[in-house]
């Protein structure tokens, strides 16, 4: 790690491993791995656009050379400084109505600055009904039969066919959850990873971070409070963002297909128990 982090002219003090792919440097820095030379360009080119429209986002450290990244044996690595925050927990916004609607508003906030920047940067076109007839499809046609969402996929499938096509598209970041935002005192500090953003329905955002929270939660109390953190969180999207009846209508739909799309993922991976749970959800 010391010798990656000379392309920086950065001396390790402290190293503390985030996750798999990230570690948190000298309590100021951030360095991030990805297999994908695409997706890199694709984090850093929209963290560097957001930057210039003073969107909260950390800051892209170059390396000595000026470049935003460097290659090491088929793994790319990009800096950034730490941002100073902490992340929501899907409990505290699920019991919190003032923290579900201001989550509500931050992702409509993040989608008008990723419209301002659209220009500046080349978004990939995602139609989510050819993954829904392509490989998802694929994966939940080998599923075993006492998954259920092999029950629903055709009915998902079809009333998709019939109001994907009318929801507005635009850039979003589709990897929305609680995660990839920061609070300081209660105000949005940062947003992170922009890996896979891309042009699609931006309800798409809207209904990954409420099936994504109720996929952290397994307590039955707070499982039933769930209903009114979606409401609460529709209402912050829509304080900043006004959204027409057939998107808010299609929510209920985008979410049990992401659902569906996660149960495929998983089992594409070989990881039966995360797609045990996400069937469940």
């Amino acid at each position: 790690m010391q010798e990656l982090l000379l392309n920086w002219k950065i001396n390790i003090t402290e190293n503390e491993k985030i996750t798999d792919t990230a570690h948190r440097i000298n309590q100021a820095y951030v360095i991030k791995k990805t297999s994908s030379e695409l997706n890199m360009i694709k984090n850093t080119g929209i963290l560097k656009a957001l930057k210039e429209v003073s969107f909260p986002v950390p800051e892209v450290i170059v390396t000595s050379l000026g470049e935003d990244y460097v290659t090491v044996e088929k793994a790319y690595y990009m800096v950034t400084e730490e941002i100073k925050g902490e992340h929501l927990k899907a409990e505290d916004v699920i019991r919190d109505s003032k923290q579900s609607y201001k989550v509500g508003q931050v992702i409509a906030k993040l989608q008008n600055a990723l419209k301002v920047v659209e220009k500046d940067f080349e978004f990939y076109n995602n139609d989510f009904l050819k993954e829904l007839g392509g490989w998802i499809e694929k994966e939940i046609e080998v599923l075993a039969s006492n998954y259920f969402v092999t029950e629903i996929f055709s009915s998902y499938k079809k009333e998709m066919n019939e109001r994907y096509p009318k929801l507005i598209r635009q850039p979003i970041h589709r990897d929305v959850h609680l995660n990839n935002m920061l609070f300081d005192k209660g105000e949005l500090a940062g947003y992170i990873d922009f890996d896979i953003s891309q042009i699609n329905v931006r309800m798409f955002d809207l209904a990954y971070m409420a099936v994504g929270v109720l996929a952290e939660v397994f307590d039955t109390d707070l499982r039933s409070q769930w209903k009114s953190f979606f409401d609460s969180l529709v209402s912050g999207y829509k304080s900043i963002t006004p959204i027409e009846l057939i998107e808010e209508e299609s929510l209920w739909l985008l979410m049990g297909s992401i659902e569906i799309l996660f149960v495929a993922y998983y089992n594409k991976n070989n990881n039966e128990t995360s797609a045990r749970l996400a069937d469940d959800v």
